[in-house]
């Protein structure tokens, strides 16, 4: 699968949530933190159309931003406070020598 059709396939989950909470989703990217908040970004065909997804997982060793990782686990929707927001509950993450 390219760089545009993982992008576009996140773009969709991400757009329609409900059609997809609950499912299995494999989900390979570049590694960001904004801690305690973990991120995995899908790059596009070009800058401009890169999208990201936060994940939830136990991350005992240190990973450095930008590298590449596959996550594995169940897409959910959470509410806090007064927001709701979507996620990743990540089961498993690997980290890539490339993409």
């Amino acid at each position: 699968m390219s760089d545009s059709e993982r992008a576009d396939m996140l773009k969709e989950v991400l757009n329609n949530p409900t059609e997809y909470v609950g499912k299995f989703l494999k989900v390979a990217g570049s590694y960001r933190s904004d801690f305690p908040l973990h991120f995995v970004t899908v790059e596009g065909a070009s800058p401009c159309c890169s999208t990201g997804m936060e994940f939830a997982f136990d991350v005992e060793q240190a990973i450095v931003d930008g590298t590449f990782i596959e996550l594995t686990g169940i897409f959910a929707v959470y509410r806090e406070g007064d927001r709701y927001g979507t996620r990743l509950d990540a089961e498993t993450l690997t980290t890539l020598e490339s993409r």
